[in-house]
């Protein structure tokens, strides 16, 4: 479990998401971290990558995942 004071170290593409993440004002799709990734960077992102990118995310307790 984490908590504020040592929070996990995070890969360059999962802060990329993770700032997806908070700029949202509400849920966010994987579909919606995709398109904000895809439009700012010029390295396109697969469906698939940002699935697992948020999976170590929901493991490191950063994400909850809602079906």
């Amino acid at each position: 479990m984490t908590n504020a004071e040592n929070p996990p170290a995070l890969s360059d593409l999962e802060r990329e998401v993770m700032e997806q993440v908070w700029s949202a004002s509400e849920e966010v799709s994987v579909r919606d971290v995709l398109n904000g990734i895809n439009e700012a960077n010029e390295k396109q992102r697969a469906y698939t990558t940002l699935m697992t990118i948020l999976s170590r995310l929901e493991a490191k307790g950063m994400v909850t995942k809602r079906r």
